[in-house]
């Protein structure tokens, strides 16, 4: 066998195996209130127009821990200018509460539409900094000694020991501080303040697990306080312990049902985990309970859309842009839509989508590159490389837009720059599995088989638990005729990812070139196209299944709508061979014809010519 077609190469990668993994960095959202009317989100504008202005007091356990930075806190504003609700967007758990309360005490000038006052949603920036200044270390000293002199005086005062801990946190005698409040929660079992400062100097000294563990020992005394599960449960979302902070999130559920954030963080936690399904019933409580809230609308979309029920996820993202409360997260929202269209292949769709991203936020360089990629699978290679030049002009060195520019040179035929450009990329991001493939077809139709193979295999290397590198690692070997190995490659990427549908395809179809275990063949095929019913290649795969085994009228229906969606040599032959083995000799040799002047590949070339009784010699 030979390598892959450029049509194959190309068509992988503007579908499944390129397309960039979607990141939400939501896990709480907007507030409840259905408002009606409410004026166009106003942004950071609002703060401008603020009569009253209240500062955040600094969460002393944040001061102790040394943590500073922004907070960004979302507000509801009524008609009177008073702050209806507020809900922290971003900054460090530690300081958003702190924040959100100080937001819900600033007023507003009015906002008026038409004559009439309406309600505005916007935000408040919160810088939190502790403005240090060089200590006088005599003082600290000094302070030390008295707070030593005191747990001498004062041996089973908590309270004692509790001070001391935090003279010597502020002096960095950390390991100290430590034993001290260590010894005041000792003493007192339920001193709130003494866990906070111990897990403060945990988190000083990055030892996070330490941190957390200390916060959990605080709620087997106070099982009941929310503020401590909701840290705690944030704590665990930041160390990638999903399953832990579901099971926190439910403990704050059970004390308050109607609690927004825990609700919503569960729905992330499970599309973390990967378990899609569990987060759609968990995000479509949510909306029930709450059908003005945006961001489970948004996640429940990403759920959709990771379980490739795009149909369901459109409308998810839908209703993020309709909710009666503006969604400060509308460019995202619109750019997940592009990323959906052009999925289910409504690339006219996913251009109007993703120029309003754009409209909205003309910066967003994930926008931008989506809108680049439209019009590759639109077949407009030019304008595709325009947009990516744009791109980079924004983010230079982009790893993945230069990507993109390589297989848009590709497609135009570009080799020598296409293959620069992919060198670039993979420079830029070493660990870019997409790029190796297309890379490899290059050096391969160069004859440059040892680089080609050193290439691909570098794949699974750099990213042993990557499945699209083991399917483009597979897909190489079996085309080059090493169909064991590559066999074993979609195998081991089906048990990184069991529903990967390129993976269950390839697979299939190479199972059934070898004319083995077709039924089985013909299941992995069909999960293939129940996740993507639309996708070209794998309606080729399933119906060339169906022909293997003697479906006739099922091969010609699935290789029909195959034909009808891409031009491709390969399913022309296929379904011209169906034709020719139902007896309809005219249509077989009308699909051949068509499939000999697309063929790029030698060996294809000549089989259809020898189906059509061309003999080159006489030519």
């Amino acid at each position: 066998m030979n390598f892959p077609s450029l049509r194959s190469v190309l068509a992988a990668c503007a579908t499944n195996a390129c397309i960039a993994t979607l990141v939400y960095a939501q896990s709480a959202g907007v507030g409840t209130q259905s408002v009606q009317p409410v004026a166009t989100n106003l942004g950071s504008a609002l703060q401008a127009s603020a009569i009253t202005r209240v500062q955040p007091t600094y969460p002393p356990l944040a001061k102790a821990a040394r943590v500073t930075g922004t907070v960004v806190v979302e507000v509801v504003v009524d008609e009177q200018g008073n702050v209806a609700s507020a809900l922290a967007l971003t900054g460090h758990p530690l300081l958003k509460d702190a924040a959100t309360s100080a937001a819900r005490g600033w007023r507003f000038t009015p906002t008026g539409v038409n004559g009439s006052a309406v309600r505005v949603v916007g935000t408040i920036t919160f810088n939190f900094d502790l403005g240090d200044k060089p200590q006088d270390t005599t003082g600290s000293a000094d302070d030390e000694q008295e707070a030593r002199d005191a747990v001498r005086a004062n041996p089973y005062s908590a309270e004692a020991h509790c001070e001391l801990g935090e003279t010597l946190q502020e002096e960095k005698k950390y390991e100290e501080a430590i034993e001290s409040f260590k010894q005041a929660i000792q003493l007192k079992a339920d001193y709130e303040q003494a866990y906070k400062d111990l897990a403060s100097v945990y988190h000083q000294l990055t030892r996070y697990d330490d941190e957390i563990q200390t916060y959990k020992q605080y709620l087997t005394v106070n099982p009941d306080s929310i503020e401590t599960l909701r840290t705690v449960a944030s704590l665990l979302g930041d160390r990638e312990r999903y399953q832990e902070g579901i099971d926190t999130d439910n403990q704050i559920l059970q004390l308050k049902p109607d609690d927004l954030n825990a609700r919503n963080q569960i729905g992330w936690f499970y599309i973390k985990l990967g378990r899609f399904q569990d987060a759609v019933s968990v995000l479509l409580d949510q909306v029930a309970l709450h059908p003005d809230y945006a961001v489970a609308y948004h996640n429940l979309g990403w759920a959709y859309y990771s379980l490739h029920r795009y149909d369901d996820a459109l409308n998810a993202y839908q209703q993020a842009l309709q909710t009666k409360t503006p969604y400060n997260q509308s460019s995202k929202v619109y750019r997940e839509l592009g990323v959906t269209y052009n999925q289910s292949g409504r690339h006219d769709q996913a251009l109007g989508a993703l120029k309003k991203s754009l409209e909205i936020d003309p910066s967003y360089i994930d926008a931008r590159r989506e809108l680049g990629r439209t019009y590759h699978l639109m077949g407009r290679y030019d304008e595709a490389i325009q947009i990516y030049g744009k791109t980079l002009e924004a983010k230079p060195g982009d790893a993945y837009t230069i990507f993109y520019i390589g297989l848009a040179q590709m497609a135009l035929a570009q080799f020598n720059l296409a293959e620069k450009s992919l060198r670039d990329a993979i420079q830029a991001k070493p660990d870019l599995v997409q790029a190796y493939g297309p890379l490899a077809y290059i050096l391969s139709q160069q004859q440059r088989f040892a680089e080609a193979d050193k290439l691909m295999r570098e794949t699974v290397k750099i990213a042993p638990n990557n499945a699209a590198a083991r399917i483009s690692l597979g897909s190489y070997l079996s085309q080059r005729g090493n169909l064991a190995e590559g066999e074993t490659q979609f195998k081991e990427a089906l048990r990184i990812e069991p529903n990967n549908q390129v993976a269950l395809n390839d697979l299939g179809y190479y199972m059934v070139e070898r004319n083995e275990n077709l039924p089985e063949a013909l299941k992995l095929i069909q999960r293939a196209v129940d996740a993507a019913p639309n996708n070209p290649s794998f309606l080729d795969s399933l119906g060339w299944a169906h022909f293997k085994l003697g479906h006739l009228e099922e091969a010609e229906k699935y290789l029909t709508q195959a034909a009808q969606s891409a031009k491709s040599a390969t399913i022309l032959e296929h379904l011209g061979d169906v034709y020719d083995r139902m007896g309809k000799k005219e249509a077989a040799r009308q699909q051949w014809q068509k499939a000999v002047t697309l063929a790029t590949q030698p060996d294809q070339s000549a089989r259809l010519k020898s189906k059509l009784g061309i003999d080159d010699a006489k030519k």
